[in-house]
C-alpha cells in the first residue's frame, strides 16, 4: 500500500532546505577565520546584501507595472548585481570590499532612485538605515567616519533634489506613490529585523553569557592562584640559594643558573599577570591611573639590566636611547608604563634572531613621547598587521618560541587607557619596530619619593607569624625572615593560627587568603575583633590578584597585600613599615 507524505513532512523537508541555504550565504566567506567579530561583520554583510537585492527583486516589478517605465528596472537591475557582489566578494576574502561596495552600492541607489521617482516618494529613512548598520559593518574609526560623511552627503543631495523638483523623470500619481511607499517602508523594516536580530538574540543569551563569564573567572582566579604558589616557592628558594652561593665559593658556578631560574620565574609571573590584566580589561575593570613623578634614565635602564640576562642566553645584545629632548623627570603610572615595556622587550628578546640587537629607544616631541622597540627577526607578513594586537594571535612561523598572545593586546588596552597609542612597521628589512606614544609631562626632583634599602632592618629581633596551608610556602619563608633577623612561627590554617596567638602575641602576622578550616578573610575578621589582636599588623601574602577580593580584606582591617610570587625587597619594607608603626604603639 503506498502512503503518501503528509503536508507536514513537506514543509519540515522544505524548511529546513531553507534554512541550510540561508545559513550557507550567511557564512560565505568566513572559513579558516577565528575572529568571532570578523565573523559577525561578514555574516552581516552578506545579510544584508542578500536581503537588499531580494526587496529589489520583490518590489522593482510592482513600480515597473505602474509606471511602464524601463529606467527603474535598469537601476533595479544595477542595484541588484551590486549587491550581491558582496557574495563572490566575501568568497574570496575581499571582505573589506564587500561592506564597502554594499554601502555605497545604496548611497547611489538612494540618489538614482530618488531622480527617477522624484519627490513623491520619501528615501531619508533608508539614509537613517545606513548610518545605523555602518557601525556594525566597519570597525576602522577612519572608514566609519568616511561612510558618516557619505550618508549624510547622500542626505544632502537627496534633499536637494526634492526641494528643486527640478529633476523628476517619472511623475507618480498620488495612490501609486503610496503604494511604492508602502513596499519599500516594508522592504526597509525586513531589513532592520535582518540586521537586528542576532543583536537581539546575544543579548537574549545574556545570563549564559555571565554564567560562562562567571565560571571563566572562577577558572582564571583558581589557575593563577595555585601557579602563583608554586612561583613563590621558585622564587624564595631561589632567593635562599642566591645568598648562599655569594657566601659559599664553592657554589660560585650555579650562581648563572640561579639567575636563570629567577628569570624563568619573572617571566612565568608576567605571563600570569597579563592573563589577570586581560580578564579585568574583559571585565570592565581595569585598573586606575596612578600618576608619579619618576627619573626617566633610572627607569628605563633597570628594564635593560633586567632582559640582559635573558638576552644572553640567545646571544642577543641590548640597547637603551635616551633622547636628549626627554625631560629628567617625568610624570606617568609607573606600573603600567612598566608592563608596556616588560612586554614589547620580552616579546622582542623572544622572536628575535639569535646574535642580533635589541633597541629600547625613548624619543620625546613637543607634547608626546615615544617607546619603540626594535628587533631583527621575521617580518610580520602585512596581512597580519591589522590583528597582530588582538588577543591570543602568536608567531606559527617561527617554532622556537610560543606564548600566550595576550602580550601586544595587553600593551594596546595600557597604551590606550594612558591616552596614547601603539603602532607596528618594518624600518628595514629584517626589523620590526613598535611604537607606544604616551603624553609627555614634566615633572620636578623634589616630587619623587625616595625608596631606601630596606634590607637590613631590623636591630632587635620580631615575632612573626606565617599563616598558609602550603607548607613549603611556610618553610622557604620562614627561611628568608630568619634571615632578616625573625623570630618565626607558622600554621596552617586560620584556627591553628588563633590557637597559636593564644600562647603568645606576635608583632606581625603573614596571612594566607585561601586555606581550609578558617580562610584569610575570617581570620582577618576574627583578629580584628579581638581586643587583644586588633591593633596586630596583619599582612595578606595572596595568589589571589583580583582587586575586588584584595579590597575586601583590606576594609576588613589588613595592613598592607603582597601578591605572590612575594619579591623579598618589597616584604622587607613593608615588614619595616608595619613593624614601626606597631613598636611605636606598644611604647605609648
Amino acid at each position: 500500500m503506498h502512503v503518501r507524505p503528509a503536508p507536514q513532512g513537506n514543509f519540515t523537508h522544505f524548511k529546513n532546505r531553507i534554512t541550510r541555504l540561508i545559513s550557507t550565504i550567511r557564512n560565505i566567506g568566513t572559513g579558516g577565520i577565528e575572529d568571532q567579530d570578523k565573523i559577525k561583520r561578514i555574516r552581516l554583510t552578506n545579510a544584508i546584501g542578500t536581503s537588499i537585492a531580494l526587496m529589489v527583486l520583490l518590489i522593482a516589478p510592482i513600480g515597473i507595472v505602474f509606471t511602464r517605465n524601463a529606467i527603474i528596472a535598469i537601476a533595479a537591475g544595477i542595484d541588484i548585481l551590486f549587491t550581491l557582489s558582496v557574495l563572490p566578494l566575501n568568497h574570496y576574502k575581499k571582505h573589506l570590499t564587500a561592506s564597502l561596495v554594499v554601502y555605497f552600492s545604496q548611497c547611489l541607489a538612494v540618489i538614482a532612485f530618488g531622480i527617477i521617482l522624484g519627490g513623491l516618494i520619501q528615501l531619508q529613512c533608508v539614509i537613517v538605515f545606513l548610518i545605523s548598520i555602518l557601525y556594525l559593518l566597519f570597525k576602522e574609526k577612519k572608514l566609519r567616519i568616511v561612510c558618516l560623511v557619505s550618508a549624510i552627503l547622500t542626505l544632502v543631495i537627496l534633499q536637494t533634489i526634492y526641494y528643486l523638483n527640478s529633476i523628476v523623470l517619472q511623475p507618480l500619481g498620488l495612490d501609486t506613490a503610496y503604494i511604492i511607499q508602502s513596499l519599500a517602508l516594508v522592504g526597509l523594516l525586513v531589513l532592520i529585523l535582518v540586521v537586528s536580530r542576532p543583536y537581539v538574540q546575544s543579548h537574549d543569551n545574556n545570563p549564559e553569557l555571565e554564567r560562562a563569564n562567571q565560571f571563566i573567572k572562577f577558572f582564571t582566579y583558581k589557575i593563577t592562584h595555585e601557579l602563583r604558589n608554586e612561583l613563590n616557592q621558585i622564587n624564595l628558594a631561589s632567593h635562599l640559594i642566591k645568598k648562599e652561593t655569594a657566601t659559599n665559593k664553592e657554589l660560585e658556578n650555579i650562581g648563572s643558573l640561579i639567575d636563570i631560574l629567577r628569570n624563568s620565574s619573572n617571566e612565568a609571573k608576567n605571563i600570569v599577570n597579563n592573563v589577570l590584566s586581560m580578564a579585568k580589561i574583559e571585565s570592565g575593570q581595569m585598573d586606575l591611573v596612578v600618576l608619579s613623578h619618576f627619573q626617566t634614565a633610572s627607569f628605563f635602564e633597570k628594564f635593560i639590566a633586567a632582559y640582559k640576562l635573558l638576552a644572553r642566553g640567545r646571544g642577543i645584545q641590548v640597547k637603551l636611547f635616551i633622547d636628549e629632548k626627554m625631560p629628567a623627570v617625568i610624570i606617568g603610572d609607573t606600573l603600567k608604563i612598566g608592563e608596556i615595556v616588560n612586554n614589547l622587550m620580552g616579546n622582542a628578546i623572544k622572536y628575535s634572531h639569535k646574535y642580533s640587537t635589541v633597541y629600547l629607544k625613548i624619543t620625546a616631541s613637543e607634547k608626546t613621547y615615544q617607546i619603540d622597540v626594535i628587533s631583527k627577526g621575521e617580518i610580520i607578513p602585512k596581512e597580519k598587521l591589522d590583528q597582530i594586537f588582538d588577543p591570543f594571535i602568536t608567531s606559527k612561523s617561527n617554532r622556537q618560541t610560543e606564548g600566550t598572545g595576550l602580550g601586544l593586546s595587553l600593551v594596546k588596552n595600557i597604551a590606550e587607557t594612558l591616552n596614547g597609542k601603539v603602532t607596528v612597521n618594518n624600518p628595514m628589512p629584517e626589523h620590526t619596530k613598535f611604537s607606544v606614544t604616551l603624553p609627555l609631562w614634566a615633572g620636578t626632583q623634589e616630587e619623587i619619593i625616595e625608596e631606601e634599602d630596606a634590607m637590613d632592618i631590623f636591630d632587635f629581633p620580631h615575632n612573626i607569624l606565617i599563616v598558609d596551608d602550603e607548607d613549603m610556602n611556610c618553610v622557604l619563608l620562614s627561611r628568608v625572615l630568619e634571615d632578616l633577623g625573625c623570630i618565626v612561627k607558622t600554621a596552617s590554617n586560620g584556627l591553628e593560627a588563633l590557637n597559636a596567638i593564644e600562647k603568645k602575641l606576635p608583632d606581625l602576622i603573614i596571612l594566607d587568603s585561601a586555606m581550609p578550616v578558617l580562610n584569610g578573610e575570617e581570620t582577618l575578621n576574627k583578629l580584628k575583633q579581638d581586643n587583644r589582636t586588633k591593633n596586630i599588623p596583619v599582612v595578606i601574602a595572596t595568589g589571589d590578584a583580583f582587586a575586588e577580593n584584595q579590597a575586601k580584606l583590606i576594609a576588613a582591617g589588613a595592613s598592607a597585600i603582597m601578591s605572590k610570587p612575594i619579591v623579598i625587597k618589597d616584604l622587607a619594607k613593608v615588614l619595616t613599615q608595619h613593624l614601626k608603626h606597631h613598636c611605636d604603639d606598644q611604647l605609648k
